[in-house]
């Protein structure tokens, strides 16, 4: 497998990733629309809004990385045949930039969980606990995704180190 067939890989996982919390904002959307038009007691009616704000949220973020990682595609294809040394390089550098925003997003994460936790638990009022409810939904839906996109991530960039200029100038050494 030559560099861009990693790189292109690695762009058609995170897709695929968005496809699933595209569909779990669609999910949520139905929900929502299940609670309003069926609901009878007020934390049905109160969980309606922040439900409805979660999940266009997923499917916005969904959207988000679906349009970049495309884009991405047809940026590392020009990119590698104008100079695949050059390249190599600049994904190392972009991957190991990005790498500790999975450990941020980790403790923020965690944060948020704890927050929504104490949120559900000290509020009474049917809408903050809905709000408390959306805010553990939302942090265990992207703690799930991080998981798999993590290792994405872990795997494209050990494909990456195990590259060297050589294997890029020499496409006849494999490896």
């Amino acid at each position: 497998m030559e560099l861009i067939d990693y790189s292109i890989k690695w762009c058609e996982s995170e897709i695929y990733t968005a496809k699933w919390l595209t569909a779990v904002g669609v999910v949520g959307l139905i929900v929502a629309i299940a609670f309003w038009k069926w609901g009878t007691i007020e934390t049905a009616r109160a969980i309606v809004l922040p439900l409805v704000a979660m999940s266009v949220l997923q499917i916005g973020i969904a959207v988000g990385t679906t349009y970049t990682n495309r884009q991405r595609i047809d940026d590392f294809r020009e990119a590698y045949q104008d100079s695949p040394e050059r390249f190599l390089q600049s994904e190392k550098e972009r991957v190991a930039a990005f790498m500790p925003n999975y450990t941020v997003a980790l403790v923020l994460g965690g944060v948020m969980l704890v927050a929504g936790f104490l949120g559900f638990a000290l509020f009474k009022a049917p809408i903050w606990r809905a709000i408390a409810l959306m805010c553990i939904y939302f942090t265990l839906t992207l703690f799930t995704l991080d998981y798999f996109t993590r290792e994405h991530a872990d795997i494209y960039q050990q494909q990456l180190e195990s590259l060297s200029d050589i294997d890029l100038s020499m496409p006849w050494v494999k490896k």
